[in-house]
């Protein structure tokens, strides 16, 4: 599809074969469009973005994108070759670095793309092909390879065609020329809490080897660093870009390895909806205490040589500040373990000499600082070796010293309370019932927190001093200190709870929702907040636990539901068991009844019986009385008939024996 690739002199379509053979598919002429009418302004796709957030408009629009090349010290007028420019995400920020750059890539539209967001850069050019066709004689200080060499198998033909591309491009490097790879750790963290490989969308398909794709594949450490040598880059050095080198927050190496105290400090950021096993947050303290950082981080940014060099000034950390607005966006770089530079587009200028201005403000006022000193775009200090008071504080918490700690925050406290004001015009959000809420007020120096500030042998000395707002209390300066010192170190909460942490210090209820109120307007002024949600929605770490708090909620939702039900079970339960004992209770009182009734028709029965019984014995003693009566009646008559006879015996001188007379 023609989209007037043709119209810039910057475009060679020498080597276009007429295909685009990779693509994002038909999202990128959108993403075009975006760019044609924005003109490619920086500021203008942010907008773009806040209202598409779909994964290829952030992938290729986000400024995000250039931070894995935006700190490199690239050498003064270099030349640089980038192998598969994408759509110019860090194409622009490689011209601001260099001579001359040239973008290969293998879409027409894509380097349309490229050259309507680098139209103010006139020392570029765009080759569209697939890099094995074209004849390139030039050589160059830098290749880059951003999200290219796991594609090799797919453009280049050979049994081995990643060692076959690297020596390919190994030819296109001046004499110390340096190959800048930037490519996904199969072997990565989350890719074992059960994210999609990147590539294609399948969990756990790199970890298992790719075992139904080809064309792409991606390395662990230890294979990528046979690949690069096995091709006689033997000179090679790791960095390890957090959450990957796409979307850039933190970037570790190996003179800078993460600690515990640091290694939360970005968000998770996940390209497709999945659903994790574990956060990465959750294992990554005790994949650092086991040296399994370098071998696990999720991807790699590699400076690969063929001779070697005074490592000296190398960069070894990297922090950015993605999520701020674009004047306020000054990203920090720890040099050769030396210095401590602040840095970022040139927007930023004027942040970074207020930075330098707050910090002789308060030399002035007594107060220690470290110096740093803003030269050519750059805020540089000396780089320190003591640990910073956060670390301090939170090595004594979790070494179960939590009254040293709370001896060292209260030692801090009356630091501050030292710097108040005496005499202070109070804001009126301070004041309730024409009284002070707080008794002690400062300058408002926000940023004099734990974080931003070193202990050295009983003395606090401060750095990076940013802002300055309004009078605050003392307190709201200690609740920041204490409530960033929670959010990027959780595991101190199992020790003592940020409540109760608090609390030791007067900060209660009330307080908290004024400092909360306060933070939110400072952080207005900060922040972009289309920013923040778009890395957000995208980050399975929203605020404290990450995919823990997802998983957390999940279980007690689940718990609740089960909690319920089993609720509702038992007063089903008990209604029923209450409907079966009055049941039995009516039919109890039913059968008490019956025997009440049988016992009174017994009873009645019985008198009857009874009854019936002494009638009975009654008419029987009556006939036996007749009887008697009769009997003795009959023996009177025969007596009677006997005297009578024996009257008219002797009446007529009848003898009559002795035993006749009575």
């Amino acid at each position: 599809m023609d989209i007037n690739a043709e119209f810039d002199s910057r475009i060679n379509l020498e080597f276009y074969k007429g295909e685009d053979n990779y693509s994002d598919g038909e999202i990128e002429e959108e993403i075009v469009q975006y760019i044609r009418k924005t003109g490619g302004k920086a500021s203008l796709l942010e907008d773009i973005l806040a209202q598409d957030t779909r994964w290829p408009i952030i992938y290729h629009l986000s400024h995000i994108r250039k931070n894995i090349v935006n700190w490199y010290p690239f050498k003064k007028d270099a030349k640089i070759l980038e192998v598969g420019a994408g759509m110019g995400a860090i194409t622009g920020t490689l011209c601001e670095r260099a001579s001359h750059v040239t973008a290969i890539e293998l879409s027409k539209r894509r380097a349309t793309a490229i050259a309507l967001r680098t139209q103010d850069k006139n020392n570029l050019n765009i080759i569209v092909g697939n890099l094995n066709d074209i004849n390139i004689e030039e050589k160059y200080d830098y290749v880059t390879l951003i999200g290219v060499l796991e594609y090799a198998a797919s453009f280049t033909e050979g049994e081995d065609p990643y060692s076959d591309f690297l020596k390919k491009i190994s030819g296109f490097l001046a004499e110390d020329g340096k190959i800048l790879i930037s490519i996904e750790n199969r072997m990565g963290i989350k890719y074992w809490s059960g994210a999609r490989e990147d590539h294609t969308g399948i969990e756990y398909d790199g970890i298992t080897g790719y075992l139904n794709n080809k064309g792409v594949e991606t390395f662990g450490k230890t294979e990528l660093e046979n690949l690069l040598q096995n091709v006689g880059l033997v000179h090679n050095r790791f960095y390890y870009p957090l959450p990957d080198y796409k979307l850039p927050q933190i970037i570790f190496s190996d003179d800078y390895l993460p600690t515990i105290n640091n290694s939360k400090k970005y968000r998770p950021f996940y390209s497709s909806a999945t659903t994790l096993n574990f956060s990465e947050h959750s294992v990554i303290d005790n994949v650092i205490k086991n040296n399994m950082f370098a071998d696990m981080s999720n991807s790699f940014f590699v400076e690969a040589s063929f001779y070697k060099e005074d490592l000296q000034d190398a960069v070894t950390f990297v922090s950015f500040n993605n999520d701020r607005q674009s004047n306020f966006r000054a990203h920090t770089r720890i040099v050769g373990n030396s210095y401590v530079e602040k840095f970022g587009e040139h927007v930023v200028n004027s942040h970074l000499k207020n930075i330098a201005s707050n910090n002789k403000e308060l030399k002035n006022l007594n107060i220690p600082m470290l110096n740093e000193e803003y030269v050519e775009g750059v805020l540089r200090s000396e780089f320190q070796k003591n640990s910073s008071l956060d670390e301090v504080i939170v090595k004594m918490i979790f070494n179960n010293k939590i009254s040293d700690a709370i001896k060292l925050i209260e030692k801090f406290r009356m630091f501050l309370i030292n710097q108040s004001l005496s005499e202070v015009s109070i804001p009126k959000r301070f004041i309730k019932e024409e009284k002070s809420l707080f008794t002690h007020y400062m300058d408002g120096w926000i940023d004099m927190i734990f974080s931003n500030c070193f202990y050295d042998e009983s003395k606090f000395y401060f750095y990076d001093q940013e802002w300055k707002f309004d009078i605050v209390p003392i307190e709201f300066i200690l609740y920041r200190g204490i409530v960033q010192l929670y959010r990027f170190n959780h595991e101190i909460e199992k020790k003592l709870a940020l409540e109760e942490m608090l609390k030791k210090f007067n900060i209660e209820a009330e307080s908290i929702l004024i400092f909360e109120s306060l933070e939110k307007e400072l952080m207005n002024h900060i922040l972009n907040y289309d920013i923040v949600t778009y890395l957000e929605n995208q980050s399975e770490y929203i605020g404290s636990n990450e995919q823990e708090l997802h998983f957390q909620s999940q279980i007690n939702n689940i718990c609740i539901g089960y909690e319920s039900e089993i609720d509702r079970l038992h007063l089903e339960i008990e209604n029923k068991i209450t409907e079966k004992e009055e049941q039995i209770k009516s039919i109890v009182d039913g059968y008490e009844e019956e025997i009440k009734r049988l016992h009174k028709e017994m009873a009645i029965r019985l008198e009857e019986k009874e009854e019936q019984i002494q009638n009975i014995i009654s008419d029987y003693e009556n006939e036996i009385q007749r009887l008697k009566n009769e009997h003795n009646s009959g023996i009177q008559e025969l007596e009677n008939k006997h005297i009578k006879e024996i009257h008219n015996l002797k009446k007529d001188n009848v003898f009559i024996p002795r035993f006749w007379k009575r």
